[in-house]
């Protein structure tokens, strides 16, 4: 299934291309501190994705972006027939180092826009919050249809915030300031819902599920220290990114009228089920 493979650390990697630096390999250490899902809330998105899928015939569940386990080690724990790919190395060297399963999960580095994968592999594709942040996302979304077998399903996941909440207005505030820079601008709103969109119309059949809701006590300081782990941030130059960090923390402190006031927000992790 996969050429050539080598071992580093119990991840395997495909190539000098995919085993160079990513722009998350210098945040895994600290991406999860930041993001971590609340106790059960994993288990809960695994056991609602089997649900979902219903009685299959050799599941194979692939997760594409798999990061460093967050949603992931709930499979691997179960023993469930998991794959899981991100194209950091140093993110899936976190998730393995989490496990504690006694079996080494089968993790692999590699490019998702280019999978080392025949076609019709998996009986399912899981995507948590990884379309909004890929270059060249319909290449990803490509992919993923290609390996997945015919009448299997793609799951999307994601986390659904207020849309007036303190995350919402600082980001927006954020995006102001890199216009101003002249920094990239944010792809991951705009590229959730075209995806969305072309899934939707290709897909035989959808359904929406609603698999967790939780209350977070939010602060601007949490923002500030979460945000240069993201995607977006993670990529720029440590100068662009500092700045613009500092500008957002002054915008922050004149607005709201301090970095600690905590904000409780409901949050819902949400899924999409398409059958193709």
């Amino acid at each position: 299934m996969i050429d050539g493979p080598r071992q580093h650390g119990g991840i395997r990697t495909l190539s000098l291309q995919s085993a160079a630096m990513n722009t998350f390999d210098p945040v895994a250490a600290d991406f999860e501190a930041f993001r971590a899902l609340p106790g059960g809330v994993a288990e809960t998105i695994r056991a609602t994705v089997w649900s979902l899928l219903g009685r299959v015939s050799d599941p194979l569940l692939l997760d594409l972006g798999a990061g460093t386990g967050r949603v992931g080690e709930a499979f691997v724990e179960a023993g469930d027939p998991y794959v899981g790919v991100d194209n950091s190395s140093k993110m899936l060297a976190r998730f393995a180092s989490k496990t504690t399963s006694g079996t080494a999960p089968h993790l692999i580095q590699a490019d998702g826009r280019c999978l080392p994968f025949a076609s019709s592999t998996f009986s399912a594709v899981l995507l948590v919050q990884v379309v909004s942040n890929v270059p060249g996302w319909r290449r990803l979304v490509a992919e993923a249809l290609r390996v997945l077998r015919p009448g299997g399903a793609m799951l999307i996941g994601q986390i659904v915030r207020p849309a007036d909440g303190l995350d919402a207005r600082m980001n927006a505030s954020l995006d102001l300031i890199a216009h101003e820079m002249g920094l990239p601008p944010r792809r991951s709103k705009t590229q959730k819902h075209d995806a969305r969109r072309e899934l939707l119309a290709s897909a035989r059949t959808h359904a929406e599920a609603v698999v967790a809701t939780w209350e977070a006590s939010r602060t601007p300081r949490a923002f500030l220290a979460r945000k240069p782990t993201g995607g977006r941030f993670s990529a720029l130059g440590t100068e662009a990114r500092d700045e613009a960090i500092s500008r957002l923390a002054e915008w922050t402190t004149m607005t709201l009228g301090s970095l600690d006031a905590p904000s409780v927000e409901r949050h819902t992790f949400m899924i999409d089920i398409l059958r193709f």
